[in-house]
């Protein structure tokens, strides 16, 4: 590259960074700018709005064409949304010394709290004023602001290194709220950029969109599962866009004093208006905002506080720069009045996120936490389906206390812990400490068996895989084939045949959460009940996706209509209606079984409903010995037992009879040992012979006569 074609700086605009480069001293560059101005990853770059900042610079990922800038970056150049930074190449010194301060007394207390500084400032510039977040074990935080760095008159980017001689000093006062950033969030980037859009834009461009003729949105309303984060977007929002932040509690508003309600309401939102720009952000609006139909005579109180609220958003138009988010977990409680344009003009919906997304937010709540080797947060993250922002910041919490409890258990009273890391093993014991919120109303599972432990059915295990199992671990493949993903399979067969384990295997091949009902267990003999059952199991099916949902027994609970029990026929007409907007399910399969096709009403079996029936018969030759070979894989048989004569010998038996055979001779051989046993033998194990299994295979041959 020669020296003409670099350039000696470069203006360009700026995004939020990832959550996974917040505080970390790194600067988000992109390639081709790299390129112009002569920078390698790893450099020491200037960025310079109002003032400069350094950090070491990174590449963007292909396709960024912004330089990528975490809250601590924004704050210290000044930046505004509207501004572009000039982006160059820094020289480098050496800091001789740096000036913390901590605001909380008990932070002081915390033994190598000098090394832990200096390890998360090592190699990095550091710049006066600057707010430091380390991340504890659990969910506690040291928090501390570089007060001065010396020397203090460079013009270029002063860098802790092993000789800079880094002291800490106790304000003594109480620590205030950390200030929520867009990088504090993860799995969002959808919702957050539906947001900013639709607020943060207005506030700041209020001008622009005047002279366009374009009327802002005034109200935006948040929908999904608790947990997901609608609160603490709606404050990043505040906090990034300068606009003054004013919540309200739903149920807090409520009083039993008449007018003082709708009061309250009033003076929030005047003083909205004073403090514009400002967001009123209304949390758990479905407690003063409920369905006015559904009111009893004297529920008067709530009447009001809906009138009241949507005169309060009518009037918006006048009240300036004032806009109106709100969040609920319960959308279809709402009046609908609120939920039309001009009052809530749009709304965005939540959904628990998905792997990545997972990652994104396990990366920000250990962002500063001493993580072992063998911890890899993309593989936790790929295993935590159904869990929500806030269980996974409870995973880290917990992974965090169960290393603080292994250390305090150590000879140590009082461990250094700056030399203490949190391991995998902590992760895995505080999984199994914590219920998803998504999957918390019905039992969700995820089977250990997989298609490995059931016998035979190949030709069923090879539909199942190539339907189920391969658009589930390879969706881009199957999506750039063209190829529309099945979402309904039937398994069809005699009683016994291995239709429910087949089920079962199928969700622990594909790693899939799988929710098992019975048909005849959602029939209640109360009105609807039934028919708020399955619309649940659905609902949370979407929440935990990727979900199989399996009813066994089909039949029971979608019987031919047109039968006197009427209830039945409501029953069908919800499971219809349930299947039929699976197309908007992703990652939700519906997986039924029945031994008697004939009397499941055809609506349920057409093409779009069940895609594919699979028959499930009596077990082959070869099906009877992989069926033999499974149940006794943990089982002690004797030389002589030849699997391949015991399954010619057990034409017409099923999976089950087949399991039942074995476990009879292994009773039988039970039995001789506890005989040997008390005869005051040595006990030992006693195989399995071929004349148990004969006595087993003659026993169910008779039962079944019988």
């Amino acid at each position: 590259m020669t020296t003409e074609a670099i350039d000696s700086s470069l203006n360009l605009n700026w995004l939020p960074a990832d959550a996974s480069d917040a505080r970390r001293g790194i600067i988000r560059v992109p390639r081709s700018s790299m390129v112009a101005l002569g920078i390698a990853s790893g450099d020491i770059v200037c960025v310079t709005a109002s003032q400069s900042v350094y950090g070491r610079a990174m590449p963007c990922r292909q396709g960024q064409a912004a330089v990528l800038l975490d809250d601590t970056c924004r704050d210290l150049a000044g930046l505004s949304a509207e501004q572009q930074v000039e982006l160059t190449k820094a020289k480098t010194a050496s800091a001789t010394s740096v000036l913390l301060e901590i605001q909380d007394t008990r932070t002081a207390k915390i033994l190598g709290l000098k090394k832990l500084f200096r390890q998360h400032l090592q190699d990095r510039p550091v710049h006066p004023g600057e707010d430091l977040r380390i991340s504890l074990m659990g969910s506690r935080q040291v928090v501390a602001k570089v007060k001065s760095v010396q020397p203090s008159a460079s013009n270029a980017a002063l860098m802790v290194t092993d000789n800079t001689q880094i002291d800490v000093r106790v304000a003594g006062q109480a620590a205030g709220p950390s200030k929520i950033s867009y990088e504090d969030l993860g799995g969002l980037d959808h919702e957050l950029s539906r947001i900013r859009e639709m607020i943060e834009a207005p506030l700041q461009h209020a001008d622009l969109f005047q002279q366009l003729g374009i009327a802002p949105p005034k109200g935006v309303l948040l929908t999904g599962p608790p947990g997901t984060g609608k609160t603490l977007l709606a404050k990043a929002v505040a906090e990034e866009s300068g606009a003054a932040f004013l919540h309200i509690a739903g149920p807090e508003v409520a009083s039993k004093h008449f007018g003082e309600s709708e009061k309250q309401l009033r003076e929030i939102f005047e003083k909205a208006q004073s403090k514009a720009p400002s967001i009123v952000f209304i949390d758990e609006i479905d407690a003063i905002a409920p369905k006015r139909g559904t009111l009893s005579g004297e529920k008067q109180v709530e009447r009001r506080m809906v009138a009241q609220l949507l005169t309060l958003l009518d009037g918006l138009e006048s009240r300036g720069q004032v806009v109106v988010m709100a969040a609920t977990n319960l959308p279809d409680s709402l009046d609908p009045a609120l939920r039309r344009p001009g009052r809530f003009d749009r709304e965005v919906r939540f959904q628990p996120p998905n792997a990545e997304g997972r990652f994104q937010i396990l990366s920000v709540h250990t962002r500063g936490m001493p993580l072992a080797e063998d911890v890899n947060l993309a593989a936790i993250a790929a295993e935590t389906y159904g869990f929500v922002g806030a269980d996974l910041a409870a995973l880290a919490r917990e992974a965090g206390m169960h290393a603080f409890r292994r250390v305090m258990a150590g000879d140590h009273p009082e461990p250094d812990l700056s030399l203490v890391t949190v391991r995998l093993k902590d992760f895995v014991q505080a999984k199994a400490d914590i219920r998803p919120t998504a999957l918390r109303e019905l039992m969700t599972d995820r089977p250990s068996v997989t298609f490995a432990d059931v016998g035979g059915h190949q030709e069923a295990k090879a539909a199942l895989e190539e339907a189920i199992v391969l658009p589930l671990k390879y969706p881009d493949i199957v999506a750039a084939q063209g190829i529309e993903p099945l979402r309904g399979i039937l398994l069809g067969g005699p009683p016994g045949t291995g239709k429910t384990l087949l089920a079962k295997a199928l969700a622990g091949e594909a790693g899939a959460h799988f929710i098992s009902i019975q048909g005849s267990q959602v029939v209640s003999q109360f009105f609807g009940e039934a028919e708020k059952t399955i619309s649940e199991v659905f609902s949370t099916a979407q929440m935990s996706s990727p979900c199989i949902v399996f009813i066994d027994e089909v039949d029971a609970l979608a019987p031919r209509r047109g039968a006197d029990v009427s209830s039945m026929d409501r029953v069908v007409g919800q499971l219809l209606t349930e299947l039929d907007g699976m197309q908007g399910r992703s990652n939700v399969i519906f997986l039924a079984a029945t031994n008697r096709i004939d009397v499941v009403d055809p609506a349920i079996l057409r093409p779009g409903r069940i895609d594919r029936i699979i028959e499930v018969g009596l077990p082959k030759l070869e099906d009877r010995q992989s069926i033999l070979s499974v149940h006794l894989q943990n089982a002690t048989i004797a030389d002589d037992v030849d699997l391949m004569d015991l399954a010619g010998l057990t034409d017409g038996l099923s999976g089950a009879d087949l399991a039942g055979l074995i476990r009879t001779a292994q009773l039988s051989a039970l039995r001789r040992a506890l005989s040997a046993a008390q005869g005051g033998e040595e006990h030992q194990v006693e195989p399995i012979t071929p004349q148990d299994l004969t006595a087993a295979l003659a026993a169910i041959k008779v039962g079944r006569a019988s």
